[in-house]
């Protein structure tokens, strides 16, 4: 396709090519209809709606297209049929493009799932030890440390944990009490999933208090001489002053490099084990996974369901061994 073809709105609203791009998409995952179907669907819905949709009502974006594939059709067709066919992949879009807990699921199955973690911080901890002091080793070292700390402390999604900001006056969202507790503020309208605690309008926690030192010294220390000229306001930067959009990129390089066994894995992947293994040692203590992680209960029960599952099961076993 020419090149002033190629990027119209307006392909948007052409049957064949969002049926080519959905199946190219479910090739992709093994034949799986996901949940990257369902919201590429709902663009299209809204799109395309008869009555409300952007290009339902611009027809002059389609002249852009190509006369071969206008094909004839009016705009309000093409909208027609593109609406029809986005809902029946919207319909079937029920499944997952892959388990979120294959990556790590030698870790969840041990005892202690987070175990390997606070080693792999130690790791870091000792080759900071060892680095010459100031050196750009003993920063990054000291740096990822902390960032393996916070995902356990406060499992927050990669894009909050990486936008999370600090000012020495205390009006960044990490900020310390007087008493020299560090917690963490974030609006809820920033987190995915805040539903019925909008209310509340923040989300407010307090940090573990194992983490002080080592954000002390981050603060104190660490971060100063990260910072390049202009300082971003941002908590996590890089060794050139700026904030770490690659933030998941580096926790995988983390979890593979430093976690003896593990193919790597994402900062998401922390809020899986955090709450698996809360849950295995607190059964249907749902409320506080909900806190933990920033959800809604519905959502974590929802996502979790499967544990409420074991757990009934392995009562039940537990019932009829007696009667053996």
């Amino acid at each position: 396709v020419d090149a002033d073809k190629s990027q119209a709105l307006a392909w948007l609203a052409d049957a064949p090519a969002i049926n080519a791009y959905m199946q190219f998409m479910a090739d992709r995952s093994g034949g799986v209809c996901h949940t990257s179907h369902s919201v590429f669907a709902g663009l299209l819905i809204s799109l395309t709606n008869p009555k409300t949709g952007y290009l339902t009502q611009c027809p002059a974006l389609f002249e852009r297209l190509p006369a071969d594939v206008l094909n004839g059709r009016t705009p309000a067709e093409m909208c027609h049929q593109a609406c029809e066919i986005a809902r029946a992949w919207k319909s079937k879009s029920s499944g997952k493009s892959r388990n979120p807990l294959d990556a790590i699921r030698s870790l969840v199955e041990l005892d202690e799932p987070l175990a390997p973690v606070v080693q792999a911080m130690g790791t870091l901890r000792r080759i900071g030890n060892a680095a010459a002091a100031g050196s750009k080793t003993e920063l990054l070292a000291r740096r990822d440390e902390l960032i393996l700390g916070l995902l356990i402390a406060c499992p927050l999604r990669a894009k909050n944990m990486q936008t999370l900001t600090y000012n020495p006056n205390n009006t960044g969202s990490i900020y310390q009490t007087g008493a020299g507790q560090w917690r963490v503020r974030i609006a809820l309208s920033n987190l995915k999933n805040g539903g019925s605690k909008r209310a509340l309008g923040v989300y407010d926690v307090p940090l573990a208090g194992w983490l002080n030192s080592r954000l002390d010294d981050y603060v104190a220390t660490v971060r100063p001489h990260l910072v390049q000229g202009t300082d971003p306001g941002y908590l996590l930067l890089t060794d050139e002053g700026n904030r770490l959009s690659n933030f998941t990129s580096l926790v995988y390089r983390l979890t593979r490099s430093y976690i003896p066994g593990c193919m790597g894995f994402g900062p998401h992947a922390f809020r899986h084990i955090v709450a698996t293994d809360w849950l295995k040692k607190h059964p249907n203590d749902f409320l506080t996974v909900s806190e933990l992680l920033g959800d809604t209960v519905d959502t974590v029960i929802r996502e979790y369901a499967h544990l409420k599952q074991d757990v009934a099961f392995s009562r039940y076993e537990t019932y009829v061994s007696g009667l053996l």
